[in-house]
């Protein structure tokens, strides 16, 4: 089972790497550094060309970035 994590920006799709902006802080979760805050991460840009794209925490905890198809 995953939990769903809001995120409140998402840069420019098209690009070798799309850097992701979540809601809150994420602590426990090892982000990218320099990563002050907790809340920035970094995914392959190729991931948005396959559908859209929604950040989730598993059942271990760990910070997920998963493709979802447009239509279903």
């Amino acid at each position: 089972m995953s939990q769903s994590v809001a995120v409140s920006g998402v840069s420019q799709v098209g690009q070798s790497l799309v850097y992701i902006t979540y809601d809150q802080p994420q602590f426990p979760y090892g982000l990218p550094d320099p990563n002050p805050f907790r809340s920035k991460d970094i995914v392959p840009g190729f991931m948005y060309y396959m559908g859209s794209v929604v950040y989730e925490k598993d059942a271990q905890g760990n910070m997920v970035a998963r493709n979802k198809r447009m239509d279903e």
